[in-house]
């Protein structure tokens, strides 16, 4: 693959001090998701390719980059990074340049998850609810056995090799704290370590302006201390929790 494959590219942040603990990295948004929860904060993203997505080069993103004195990494997000097999020559070459790279994913595709593993400092799977349930929240057909083939990668590398968050925004009344813990039940099962500062994060649900408009309502935002309940149950299964939320940002539950 060359210098000048490329990605289709929503847009950019120049800093985000939030999405990394300890470090300040530029926001990637790709373009395109295979999955419709209603709860997405990232709703323009949802659509494959759209007139407001560009394709960008490595070099072309290096070069938008390369004035940003202020980040030590990035993190590919979206949309679904994982759509994109172009992603895995990106991050090879990123991981040269940054401290840090980071990748999101939803874990739809296992195969190029494990390609592009060794090349991140951490991977971030996002954990949409649990298997039984899962076409009903991300309103699309989903092969649930290829989320679970995600989840062993992940698990195996938070034990061998690197940091890995999974990642459930809690959204009632489309999931339940039966769902979370059948979940957490799932990763302890499955080997889910807490090396590398790795974590199980519970994240709430905000109706910001990236939600869809019509869907903003649907969703409970509970408060720090309902979500601070919910990760104190999932401790029961020996996971390290942590939470993110508006008012106090990324904390561990100790």
């Amino acid at each position: 693959m060359d210098e000048d494959s490329t990605l289709h590219i929503a847009g950019l942040k120049s800093q985000s001090l939030v999405d990394e603990p300890g470090h300040t990295v530029a926001m990637i948004y790709l373009q395109g998701c295979n999955l419709d929860c209603g709860f997405c904060h990232n709703s323009s993203l949802i659509p494959m390719f759209t007139k407001n997505s560009k394709k960008t080069s490595v070099s072309q993103l290096l070069e938008k980059l390369s004035d940003n004195f202020l980040i030590d990494g990035v993190v590919f997000t979206g949309g679904e990074p994982l759509l994109q097999p172009n992603l895995l020559h990106f991050v090879e070459v990123l991981a040269q340049r940054y401290e840090f790279v980071g990748v999101d994913t939803n874990g739809t595709n296992p195969a190029l998850l494990a390609k592009i593993s060794p090349h991140v400092t951490r991977i971030a799977m996002d954990i949409k609810t649990s298997f039984e349930n899962y076409e009903a929240v991300v309103n699309k057909p989903v092969n649930v056995e290829k989320i679970k083939e995600s989840i062993d990668i992940l698990c195996e590398r938070s034990r061998e090799t690197g940091r890995v968050e999974f990642r459930m925004v809690y959204a009632p009344p489309v999931m339940s704290l039966d769902d979370v813990m059948a979940v957490a039940d799932h990763l302890s099962v499955s080997g889910f370590s807490g090396n590398f500062k790795s974590r199980f994060v519970i994240q709430q649900y905000m109706p910001s302006d990236g939600v869809r408009e019509d869907r903003r309502k649907s969703f409970q935002t509970l408060t720090v201390d309902q979500l601070e309940i919910i990760a104190n149950n999932v401790k029961e299964y020996s996971i390290q929790v942590a939470i993110r939320c508006q008012e106090r940002g990324y904390f561990e539950v100790p």
